[in-house]
């Protein structure tokens, strides 16, 4: 998390002035850097950014009212009344920010591991962190602070003596991945899987996997690279992170890698999984269901091995885990039925995925239903795409299909009659009607990119 120990001195005058290559007055100290006066921390570095579309300079004061220790700015205009002292004036906050990420890097001795992919990103460092924290000092950015503006800031936020940090990378545009890994400098790279997203950037699915790879330019000498050996696209990935040295460290269910899944059986509500870690014979256990969080966890077990952390250790964490919010968090509706809240986001892959995993969670005498938004930049083979999601719906046997937006009415009109539950304009719409709909042996799967406000109809089945 950001500055998760607040009474570590992240910051002080000397750091600053090294860091920004300028003079800083003495007596500065800070326990975590922010760029947004909403989630402000007292003892915290603000940053005013300044942007095409925004100046957070103007909220120099706010962040003072708060409790902020110093603030980095772009004018001397924008200074609050008797607070010059503690006011650093730079000629550009983007990069002074990016300074900070460059002299936190740089005084780091631990092991730091980037991760990227079309979808698992967040789960994956989730629980890449949980197994991690359990056998040394573990920072990892908060959120899905994972683009250009995200990862400068959680590296200006790394604590020197961290043993491990993970920093979730994304992109939707080439280019993006090779500059946040150049700056972030992993230890260790891992792609979660390539898949049709971002689609209106790219002129192809195998675009996009070339420009995950970016993420190996930045690798450490002797750096590793973690991939899947059954995507479609992992010779691309393979090609590159054999073109920037990394040692390659695969995971696998159908081609010989160093990690291969044998097995897994529906045990208890969660995944008992049996795989091979160089021939040797593991298992352990998943508190979720579906494939991709079986995949997702053998990512973190190829991770912690090339680390040269305890294996054993980190599987026996792994039982502990739970989806983070809106990424496939079981909860519980008003009436009793079960909600899948995977509202965060979602391209193909993803709601293929989470189609598999509604049906894993479908109760004796119960209906499966899946509620899918529109998924947001796939470019031209949009409608396409939307309307192919009935073929996964129909091999999954989901009895019900909710579907809401514009994109989704391609669904909605390729779905059979007796699937074919409902259409929304929006979620808000959806959200003042559905809970009658709504039977306590029904298993509820909700879905749809972030910009959909899925988590509306979240929020009315589970009564928040």
């Amino acid at each position: 998390m950001l500055a998760e120990n607040q009474d570590q001195i992240l910051w002080n005058s000397a750091d600053l002035a090294s860091a920004l290559g300028q003079k800083v007055v003495d007596g500065i100290s800070a326990s975590s850097v922010s760029i947004d006066t909403r989630t402000i921390r007292p003892g915290a570095l603000f940053i005013g950014i300044v942007g095409e579309t925004m100046d957070g300079g103007k909220f120099a004061a706010t962040a003072f009212e708060q409790g902020a220790a110093a603030c980095i700015l772009q004018s001397r205009e924008q200074i609050p009344l008797q607070e010059e002292q503690r006011c650093i004036i730079v000629p550009d906050t983007m990069q002074a920010m990016e300074q900070l990420a460059v002299y936190a890097r740089s005084r780091f001795t631990g092991q730091l591991i980037g991760v990227t992919g079309s979808v698992g990103k967040t789960s994956t460092k989730e629980l890449l962190r949980l197994v991690l924290d359990a056998q040394g000092h573990t920072y990892a950015n908060y959120g899905t602070f994972n683009n250009h503006y995200g990862v400068p800031l959680s590296l200006a936020n790394l604590p020197p003596d961290a043993e491990y940090a993970i920093l979730e990378m994304g992109m939707n545009h080439a280019g993006e991945l090779q500059a946040l890994s150049k700056l972030a400098r992993p230890h260790v790279a891992i792609v979660t899987a390539v898949a049709p997203a971002h689609l209106e950037f790219f002129s192809s699915v195998a675009a996009i996997a070339a420009a995950k790879a970016e993420i190996f330019e930045g690798l450490e000498p002797s750096g590793k690279a973690i991939i899947d050996f059954d995507n479609p696209y992992h010779q691309i990935l393979l090609r590159s992170a054999s073109a920037h040295g990394a040692q390659i460290i695969g995971f696998s269910q159908y081609n010989k890698s160093n990690f291969m899944l044998l097995d897994t059986k529906i045990e208890d509500g969660g995944t008992l999984v049996t795989i091979t870690c160089n021939e040797k014979l593991y298992s352990y256990k998943l508190q979720v269901m579906g494939e991709h969080w079986v995949k997702l966890s053998m990512a973190v077990l190829a991770t912690v091995w090339a680390l040269e952390a305890d294996l054993e250790a980190a599987m026996y964490q792994m039982q502990n885990f739970q989806p983070p919010s809106g990424r496939g968090l079981l909860k519980k509706a008003k009436n009793g039925a079960a909600v899948i809240d995977d509202s965060y986001n979602a391209n193909p892959a993803s709601v293929t995925a989470s189609l598999a995993s509604l049906a894993m969670h479908k109760k004796p005498g119960g209906r499966a239903i899946a509620i899918l938004g529109d998924m947001r930049e796939l470019g031209k083979q949009g409608t396409q795409l939307h309307a192919d999601l009935a073929e996964p719906i129909r091999q999954h046997k989901i009895d019900l299909v909710y579907t809401v937006g514009e994109l989704m009415h391609s669904l909605h009109e390729a779905l059979p009659d007796d699937v074919r539950a409902g259409h929304s304009e929006n979620a808000a719409e959806l959200a003042a009607i559905i809970v009658p709909l709504i039977n306590s042996t029904d298993v509820i799967s909700i879905k749809g990119s972030k910009s959909m406000n899925m988590s509306l109809i979240v929020n009315a089945l589970v009564g928040l």
